[in-house]
């Protein structure tokens, strides 16, 4: 039995060694973590924790400081602002005669209508005078038919006297050209005579060698000799000249008579033109009438067009003027909406209300009350600008305490006031986590030294036990501390017989 007792204690030792073991190792990785750790980390965490609260405070109070800033830069660019629309209001150069020169514009128009009523008035007299007066175009139709006619008359006299004078030349060709026919026929006869007369002779003339006899029909030989013909050159050449001279006179004849029946017909067609003239002019007025009434439609005429002319000058007058009104008018209507724009903006600021009727006094009374306001702004604008500076200064002052703050803190380079909360609150949190973790740590810690102590006892006893009951050591285990027992008791008899002086005790060899 003990020697099993001893085996299992054996047994359990190496089991607690092996237990032993790794809790050791295992304490061994926490050993930087220590109670000092836990005290950094919680002093860093109450650091935070009251630059939590600090950096609280601060951002409220550099919130309302640079509320207040704003406020004070925006009074003062506000201010600066209203003097800049006040300055701008001025009255425009030319709206003080404007009024004035609508009104003159007004009785130029009045005064121009008069003067056109006036030229119309004449346009209508010149345009019944003329109304009064025909047809311009049948007078002068008329007239050119009363000249055409005088020209005709003129012209068919002249061709009438040309056609007489082409019949009586054609008489005297006519009488001449007989004669010279007489003269011709005469002359033929005379030639005819002596060529009977020499007719031999004049067959002889006519015969060559080797040509055929009229006479004989046997080819001529030789030439017969005759006696001298008579002289026919005179007469061939008479008779010739004279029939010459009958052509001649012909021809001149046959142009004649062309020429005459050419003028007879030129007559003729003038003679037609006339009656066509004739039977146009009618009933017309005489060529005197007509000459009169031209020169009148032309005096009427001239008249209504520059009666005309007159009241298209007045009228472009009057445009001239209206235009010239409405211009004026409409330089009138921006100045109103000028003085509109020039008031709107500065309503709020109390701008007065203006007089609708008079634009002049408008403006000046405008341009006075800005003016004074202006002045009222400007002699603010120093105070208000100084106001602002001192509270941005006060505002860049705190924002540099604040960043020192954080810097101290290893915080650098925010300047959001969202981000600063979120960095402090990052680094609270992460501080929290590591003192827990610290803690978390020690506790481990201490669990593994009370499971070391614990595996390190029962490694002992039962190494001891496992020891003590090899061979005959139980023995002399059990020997020992039966010794033990009663030297013990022993020693409290002793004790109690000496007066607490003497006490047993066993050397252990």
């Amino acid at each position: 039995m003990y020697e099993q007792i001893g085996q299992r204690a054996r047994e359990r030792a190496k089991t607690a060694a092996d237990r032993l073991s790794i809790a050791v190792r295992a304490r061994r990785e926490l050993a930087d973590v220590t109670k000092q750790t836990q005290a950094h980390w919680a002093g860093r965490l109450a650091e935070l924790t009251e630059l939590t609260a600090t950096v609280d405070d601060r951002l409220a109070a550099l919130t309302e400081l640079a509320q207040r800033a704003g406020q004070a830069e925006e009074r003062a660019r506000a201010a600066r602002e209203e003097s800049a629309r006040l300055a701008a209001i001025r009255a425009p150069a030319d709206v003080a005669g404007l009024a004035e020169r609508i009104t003159r514009a007004d009785a130029l128009i009045a005064d121009g209508r008069s003067q056109q009523a006036r030229a119309e008035a004449a346009e209508e007299e010149a345009r019944k005078s003329r109304d009064e007066l025909p047809d311009k175009t049948t007078t002068e139709r008329y007239g050119d038919a009363h000249s055409e006619r005088r020209r005709l008359a003129a012209l068919l006299e002249r061709q009438q006297a040309a056609c007489a004078g082409a019949r009586a030349a054609e008489g005297a060709l006519a009488d001449k050209a007989q004669t010279a026919e007489r003269e011709a026929g005469l002359a033929a006869d005379a030639l005819a005579a002596a060529r009977r007369a020499n007719a031999a002779g004049h067959l002889a003339e006519t015969l060559h060698v080797g040509d055929d006899c009229p006479v004989c029909l046997r080819p001529v030989t030789t030439l017969p000799r005759h006696a001298a013909a008579a002289d026919l050159g005179r007469p061939r050449a008479a008779s010739e000249a004279a029939a010459q001279e009958h052509k001649r006179l012909a021809r001149q004849h046959g142009d004649a008579a062309q020429a005459t029946a050419g003028a007879r017909s030129t007559a003729q067609a003038t003679q037609r033109r006339v009656a066509e003239v004739e039977s146009l002019l009618g009933e017309s007025p005489s060529e005197a009438e007509v000459a009169m009434q031209l020169k009148l439609i032309v005096v009427a005429d001239q008249a209504l067009d520059a009666a005309r002319r007159v009241v298209a000058a007045r009228r472009a007058a009057v445009s001239a003027a209206e235009r010239e009104r409405a211009s004026l008018v409409s330089e009138e209507k921006k100045a109103w909406a000028a003085l509109r724009r020039s008031r709107d903006p500065v309503v709020g600021l109390g701008a007065p209300e203006v007089d609708a009727a008079d634009l002049a006094q408008a403006w000046d009374s405008l341009a006075a009350w800005a003016a004074a306001e202006r002045a009222e702004r400007a002699e603010r604008q120093p105070e208000l600008d100084a106001a602002a500076r001192t509270l941005g200064q006060q505002l860049g002052e705190g924002a540099d305490a604040l960043t020192a703050l954080l810097a101290e803190h290893e915080i650098t380079g925010l300047t959001d006031p969202a981000r600063i909360t979120a960095a402090v609150a990052e680094r609270r949190t992460r501080a929290e986590k590591e003192l827990e973790a610290v803690r978390q740590a020690l506790r481990q810690a201490a669990r593994l030294d009370r499971q070391i102590a614990a595996a390190r006892e029962e490694e002992q006893v039962a190494t001891t036990l496992g020891g003590l009951l090899k061979a005959n050591t139980f023995e002399r285990w059990l020997c020992s501390e039966a010794l033990d027992s009663l030297v013990a008791e022993a020693s409290a008899t002793l004790m109690a017989l000496s007066g607490g002086q003497y006490q047993l005790d066993r050397d252990e060899t």
